[in-house]
């Protein structure tokens, strides 16, 4: 069984794109469904922690040394999710629903004036996208009206001006569905776990991974959100 996607959460991506130039997503989904499960044992939570950027400890250039019952609490207490500084099953389920690929950051990073000041801003207000590949699951046709619509329903909130460009112009956002290693320092993991990743302007990179399985069918399944990147 595969995890489907609809239109309307592929437009909920992008407008989230377009608000923080990030990807901001969360499926909840049940147990019953099958996915990829990253985080089964404690060194699997481990190799997580590294890779989404919870052990400060990582890259430190001076001693440093995070239990992983540490890391745990942090990440229990950053989702509100019951602290018990154990891999418990509601931990490994939050871990191991499909996310942004992104470094997640701490609520207080993000609202610290000095880190958000690093990242730029678009420079003009007529901006431009090219879609560079596609979904196998959707037409070409099916997936420029879902990005186009998506693109379209923000502009009424924000004064600028977005238009799609030839696939090999020069663009603004460059979209593109890809897969494994891509070139830009953070690789997709097939079905399930990472969906997608968008950089800050004005690099404009937006990518999705190719082999989820991206549709317009209405599922079953709780969309809800989370800040990450």
């Amino acid at each position: 069984m595969f995890e489907t996607f609809t239109i309307k959460t592929m437009k909920q991506i992008f407008n989230i794109i377009l608000l923080f130039f990030i990807i901001v997503i969360d499926v909840s989904l049940s147990a019953k469904q099958y996915g990829k499960q990253q985080v089964k044992s404690q060194e699997d939570a481990i190799s997580w922690f590294n890779k989404y950027g919870y052990n400060p400890c990582l890259n430190s250039t001076v001693q440093c040394s995070l239990s992983l019952s540490s890391l745990l609490e942090d990440y229990q207490r950053l989702f509100h999710l019951k602290i018990t500084r154990k891999l418990d099953e509601q931990t490994k389920q939050h871990m191991n629903r499909p996310r942004c690929g992104n470094h997640d950051k701490s609520i207080t990073e993000l609202k610290t004036l000095a880190r958000l000041q690093q990242y730029k801003i678009w420079s003009r207000s007529s901006l431009k996208y090219s879609i560079r590949g596609y979904p196998t699951q959707l037409s070409q046709t099916s997936t420029r009206n879902i990005i186009r619509d998506a693109f379209e329903a923000w502009l009424d909130y924000i004064p600028l001006r977005i238009e799609e460009t030839c696939s090999t112009c020069s663009a603004d956002f460059v979209i593109d569905f890809a897969r494994d290693q891509h070139s830009d320092g953070y690789p997709f993991d097939g079905m399930g776990g990472t969906l997608a990743h968008a950089f800050f302007p004005e690099d404009g990179r937006v990518h999705f991974d190719k082999d989820e399985a991206w549709t317009e069918r209405l599922e079953s399944f709780h969309l809800s959100r989370y800040q990450s990147c």
